[in-house]
């Protein structure tokens, strides 16, 4: 992954690295956005037995495990445009969480 941090951000290019510390560059830089479309883990993984497309239970890997649902969205209102947008992929147990903050 890059080292973002005091890097130039561009539009129109799409960055391949930790949400948080490229939300905060953007927050250094006054930087905005029209959208922000995101998919994050959903914290779903765990064993049962579920057996579907050659896989066992729903454990998707470490990455879909303890994932802060809440703490990634401090700070994302502040780099959208006033017109904006932000559309979030999850799961519906999640949601209400997520609509509070």
């Amino acid at each position: 992954m890059w080292n973002i941090i005091n890097m130039e951000i561009s539009k129109n290019k799409l960055y391949n690295c930790d949400c948080k510390k490229i939300i905060k560059q953007m927050i250094k830089t006054n930087f905005k956005v029209d959208l922000i479309l995101t998919d994050p883990p959903y914290n779903i993984s765990r064993k049962n037995n579920f057996n579907t497309m050659g896989r066992n239970g729903i454990d998707f890997g470490d990455w879909d495990k303890n994932f802060d649902q809440i703490d990634w969205l401090n700070g994302i209102g502040n780099i959208v445009n006033k017109n904006g947008s932000i559309i979030i992929f999850n799961d519906w147990k999640n949601m209400g969480g997520l609509l509070v903050n």
